[in-house]
């Protein structure tokens, strides 16, 4: 049987849950099966190594932006390949390939909405050229689809699956504790990165909030970005010392894996990578309600759903966690549970093929 040829495209290829996500989907799939070439827009790619064995053919524009210059390249390269199926995880690589389109026969899969967040009007423009020239959009969670209000017949959620081979083999909790000088009887940790799309000044101030109340607890920050230094100066030097910047880390499970409370502040989410990687280490976790999140995490079993900027929510719920250890264990193994049942990297490699080979019969 010849094996069906998929093409993913992408833009920039950095750090984030989207990126990750991809990673996992190209390893996943069976290479018995399928044949896998990927197009970037600049070669910046993050996670190009940990997929490289999988991948039949690389590109990468070594462009800055979706312009005509890119549109051209993207063609010759789409003409070469001939794909089955063309999957596009970023907005405007999708219309070019809708423009290409035109001139060559493939199926085109949108893989693009990856949150929930309120679209402005040009995004609404964008996805609503992309849902009349698509055969199939997938998002990944219910709430994505519904809010950038995606037709039934086209659309479909796959739910981010989590790979626990990620978890094995982490580095000892001392080691990691050694390496940032961390004394504190108990850590809360945030993993994002640190942009406008997260809700760093809410966790920011809940955090000095406990500070005040406990002497034993510090505050973990994952992840690096342009907001850095806004957030780092919204912390008084006299709680300085109760913060911790890793930046851009490889071993992010391993430090998860240190945390007693892990949370994630936000304003709106798909399906959180950073959550999943926070159960799948059975780590109770307080996240901003909205979005994909309820989807994922269970209210009072496996964390809190806290709303929207609510900082003193926040930091009543930390405060609590820490005071009960036993509900901690609790919701850790809970969450644990459901990553393993519920949200696992077969689930979504099974449900990626049956879209896949679905597309192809229509």
């Amino acid at each position: 049987m010849d094996r069906i040829k998929i093409l993913f495209i992408t833009g920039s290829y950095g750090v984030g849950g989207k990126e990750r996500q991809l990673a996992e989907l190209i390893k996943g799939l069976p290479k018995n099966r399928y044949s896998i070439s990927f197009i970037v827009k600049n070669g910046d790619a993050h996670y190009l190594q940990s997929i490289e064995n999988d991948i039949d053919c690389f590109y990468s524009l070594d462009e800055r932006g979706f312009g005509l210059r890119s549109l051209l390249k993207t063609y010759r390269k789409i003409k070469f390949i001939k794909p089955d199926i063309i999957h596009s995880w970023a907005p405007i690589a999708t219309l070019q390939v809708i423009i290409i389109r035109t001139f060559l026969n493939f199926k085109l899969i949108d893989g693009s909405i990856q949150d929930s967040t309120k679209p402005d009007l040009l995004t609404r423009i964008i996805i609503k050229i992309i849902t009349l020239f698509s055969d199939k959009i997938i998002a990944n969670s219910k709430a994505g689809l519904l809010c950038y209000k995606i037709p039934d017949k086209i659309s479909a959620f796959i739910h981010n699956g989590f790979d626990f081979d990620r978890i094995t083999g982490l580095e000892p909790i001392e080691k990691i504790k050694s390496k940032f000088n961390i004394l504190s009887t108990k850590l809360v940790g945030m993993v994002a990165r640190i942009d406008w799309q997260k809700d760093y000044p809410t966790f920011i101030k809940a955090a000095i909030i406990v500070i005040l109340k406990r002497n034993d607890v510090k505050f973990v920050i994952v992840g690096d970005g342009e907001d850095k230094e806004k957030v780092q100066s919204m912390i008084v030097p006299a709680h300085k010392e109760k913060f911790i910047f890793t930046g851009r880390q490889s071993n992010v499970e391993s430090i998860i894996n240190c945390f007693d409370v892990a949370v994630l502040a936000t304003f709106t989410e798909g399906i959180s990578n950073a959550v999943m990687e926070y159960m799948a280490l059975e780590k109770p976790v307080i996240v901003t309600d909205g979005g994909g999140t309820s989807e994922l995490v269970q209210d009072g079993v496996t964390g809190y759903l806290v709303r929207e900027g609510d900082v003193y929510q926040l930091a009543e719920k930390i405060l609590f966690l820490l005071d009960h250890h036993d509900i901690c264990l609790r919701m850790g193994v809970e969450g644990g549970k459901r990553i393993n049942e519920d949200f696992s990297f077969k689930k979504m490699i099974d449900r990626f093929q049956f879209e896949y080979e679905n597309i192809l019969k229509n």
